[in-house]
């Protein structure tokens, strides 16, 4: 996101335009670190939750599969359960979602 966008939407959420040191009218430099922070923050959720996409679509591939055998099946539910617990946690220390795991399917792997 460019300065110029940032500045747009800090303007039209209350934010001030302050005197700079050399005399310029313009947002403090926190407001941008504050917004490449939040930037950040929702790219990595979008990332974890698109791991949790590639996982289910390879656990549902591998589990429609006649030729698939336990221990692929048991990978791919491991490694889509794996990306649903990280998307939890990043919430939880963000403050913002549930404490534990939640087991995905229950706590057995699904036959």
């Amino acid at each position: 996101m460019t300065p110029e966008r940032i500045t747009q939407l800090a303007l039209a959420n209350g934010f001030k335009l302050k005197e700079q040191p050399d005399g310029s009218q313009a947002l403090n430099p926190y407001v941008f670190d504050l917004a490449r922070a939040l930037l950040a923050a929702q790219q990595a959720e979008l990332d974890a939750l698109n791991e949790i996409v590639v996982a289910f679509v390879s656990y549902e591939l591998t589990r429609t599969t006649p030729q698939t055998d336990d221990l692929q099946l048991t990978r791919a539910y491991l490694a889509m359960r794996d990306a649903v617990h990280a998307v939890l946690r990043a919430r939880y220390a963000a403050g913002q979602g549930a404490a534990q795991p939640v087991p995905v399917h229950g706590s057995r792997i699904p036959s």
